[in-house]
Order: structure tokens, then C-alpha cells, then sequence
């Protein structure tokens, strides 16, 4: 499993790193598989040529060339604010139907990104989660009669 860790371009390496090992260790914990946390520095490092709107589509829709299968299986931010290119990539994530959640501990399921300031580019976004709180594995689920 690859999984694409959304945080912001200003965070330094060490809190990156710190929250990269909390996830890592959250999801190996409940699961057997390989797991790959790949920081956005770390991905805009390897494959931004120039273009920030191509970029950020191809952070959710770029391919395996020999499997055809998305680079990433899961897009993860660990803020509850976020700037222009972190909502843009969340969003087309969203809008193809990818997993995408919030961690603060614990994951939530996002179910959006809104615009709460138009001309703030690094802090003009909030994450939208669902009100109860949603587990990233299936053996966690909880049936609730409503």
C-alpha cells in the first residue's frame, strides 16, 4: 500500500517525519502488507516539472506503468487547514472517488475540502470530516442501527 501524506510545504522535516512514522505505525499495526508514507515534499521533489496544476492531478492520477494501478491507494492530511495545492490535490482525490482521511490519532473519513479564504494560499482551506468518526479497516467497523 502506497499512501500520499498531504501536509504543508512550510513544515519542517522533523514534525514530517514524526507524523510519516505515527501513520506508518497505525496502518502496519492493522495490517500485514507493505506500506509506503510518501510525504508531498518527497513527491514534488521527484515528479513536479513546472506546472502546479499538473503536478497536483498527477500526485491522484498518475499510474503504475507496468500494473496500470493508481501510485497511490490512500491520500492522508494531518491538518485541519490547508493551502491551495494540498486542496487541490485532496479535491481531485474526492471528486475521483479516492480515500482520503483526516489523522489525529485516529483517522476520520474527509468527505471535502472548502474554501474558507480565497486569497490565502497556504492556509485558506479547511478539511471537511464526517461527524462520526470512520475506520480505515474494515475489521474496526462497528455496525450502528439508526
Amino acid at each position: 500500500m502506497r499512501v500520499f501524506y498531504a501536509h504543508a510545504s512550510g513544515d519542517d522535516s522533523k514534525s514530517v517525519s514524526a507524523v510519516k512514522a505515527e501513520i506508518h505505525e497505525a496502518i502496519t499495526d492493522r495490517m500485514d502488507d507493505d506500506v509506503l508514507i510518501v510525504p508531498g515534499r518527497d513527491d514534488f521533489q521527484r515528479n513536479w516539472r513546472g506546472d502546479w496544476e499538473a503536478w497536483q492531478e498527477s500526485v491522484v492520477s498518475r499510474k503504475n506503468a507496468v500494473t496500470s494501478k493508481p501510485i497511490y491507494d490512500l491520500f492522508i492530511i494531518a491538518e485541519l487547514t490547508c493551502g491551495r495545492s494540498t486542496a487541490n490535490i485532496l479535491g481531485v482525490a474526492l471528486t475521483m472517488n479516492r480515500p482520503v482521511f483526516f489523522w489525529d490519532g485516529k483517522f476520520s473519513k474527509v468527505e471535502a475540502i472548502k474554501v474558507t479564504d480565497p486569497d490565502d494560499w497556504t492556509g485558506g482551506f479547511q478539511v471537511c470530516r464526517e461527524p462520526e468518526q470512520v475506520p480505515l479497516f474494515e475489521e474496526e467497523s462497528n455496525d450502528h442501527a439508526h
